[in-house]
């Protein structure tokens, strides 16, 4: 019995260690910053999507707050989405400065549905955006907010969540919980992954998307954590959600405990959707991306010379043709490894790597090695 009983428990435990480890790791990841150069010039044009189902109370408070925000006025437009409302939201909003879109929709009903409805009509107008923002009616943002966003846009980045702070703090100590929970989840998971190159996810307002993204890869989510849904979607094809520390807005909290049970449950039930329709296609693209092996390798020396001395892209082609169709049979990728001159950077094709930021170099005989200039050269992509 008892070695039965070890059978489960030490898998269990083994389980268990491996995660306390990875999370402790990121926990002391996300307590440092690194500096980075950021450009607070003003470029990428926003469309910013406020989806609000009888948020009278609060929506045009919002619009106000978005209107006075540190960005040039020509270079994005508020549309709300009034959905179906039994209130006055659309009045409050329009009188705020918003563009007002009422959807009535029986069917389709909840903010994934929403969204994708005012996604397809912006798509349609004759002005075009470079980015869409998201917020929820009852947020308060940040005044360098799209500064921020649009500093990331520059650096290549095209699907980003915001720093989620609370708006109600005191209100109550269901609140001042849930508050705290959002600080160490900002600083402890979403900071510390985009810090060592991975993806985070979406949280569902703050978010900032390239409408190129949306235009190809469609919005269609429409569980009740769509925001994690087009997360997982977006991994499945190798684009990563990167993490916008500065770029702060301002969330309210439920305040009781029955709010939070039933806000708690509609994001498990997402969850647990999300979780059966994309980890097996996540596992399976991590299967198919994640095999890769990369390879040093001296011409010179093959050739029985010094390290250095006689780079041959001759001898160098015909290694890697040996070694390239070999892996290729078997779905592996092979990456090069450039001599001390590039500082050992890596040369490889960009399927194998979606996930990471790539920095172009372009190497030489006599400065990468004519191995990798062989790779660089014959490689796709």
């Amino acid at each position: 019995m008892n070695y039965l009983l070890d059978l489960i428990l030490i898998p269990m435990q083994v389980i268990i260690v491996i995660y306390t480890v990875y999370y402790f790791v990121l926990a002391v990841i996300g307590m440092w910053r690194s500096r980075v150069h950021k450009n607070y010039t003003p470029k990428n044009s926003f469309a910013i999507v406020v989806c609000a189902h009888n948020e009278e109370a609060v929506v045009g408070e919002l619009v106000k707050n978005l209107r006075s925000l540190d960005y040039p006025d020509e270079l994005y437009d508020i549309f709300v989405v009034a959905d179906n409302c039994t209130d006055k939201t659309a009045e409050v909003a329009s009188a705020a400065g918003a563009n007002v879109h009422e959807r009535f929709n029986k069917e389709e009903v909840g903010k994934g549905y929403a969204m994708g409805w005012m996604f397809d009509r912006v798509e349609k107008m004759d002005r075009k955006y470079d980015a869409f923002l998201i917020f929820d009616a009852d947020n308060l943002v940040h005044p360098q907010f799209m500064l921020e966003m649009n500093d990331h846009l520059e650096k290549g980045e095209s699907v980003i969540q915001g720093y989620l702070n609370s708006k109600n703090p005191t209100d109550s100590w269901v609140a001042g919980t849930f508050s705290i929970m959002f600080w160490m989840v900002n600083h402890m998971w979403h900071l510390a992954k985009y810090r060592i190159g991975l993806s985070t996810a979406l949280g569902g307002t703050g978010m900032c998307i390239r409408t190129s993204i949306i235009r190809e890869y469609g919005w269609d989510c429409n569980s009740l954590t769509e925001d994690m849904e087009f997360s997982m979607k977006l991994l499945t094809h190798g684009l990563k959600t990167t993490w916008a520390h500065d770029a702060i807005v301002y969330d309210e909290k439920v305040t009781t405990m029955m709010a939070s049970c039933k806000q708690r449950l509609r994001w498990a039930q997402g969850q647990f959707d999300c979780a059966d329709r994309y980890i097996p296609k996540l596992f399976a693209a991590g299967i198919k991306q994640g095999n890769i092996v990369i390879i040093g390798c001296s011409s010179s020396e093959v050739t029985g010379e010094l390290i250095g001395t006689h780079s041959s892209l001759e001898t160098a082609d015909a290694i890697f043709k040996g070694i390239y169709e070999v892996l290729s049979a078997k779905n592996i990728y092979l990456a090069a490894q450039c001599c001390e001159h590039l500082n050992r950077a890596i040369i490889v094709e960009r399927a194998a790597v979606p996930l990471y930021d790539n920095v172009n170099v372009v190497p030489q005989p006599k400065a990468g090695g004519s191995f990798a200039t062989t790779a660089y050269n014959t490689f796709k992509d």
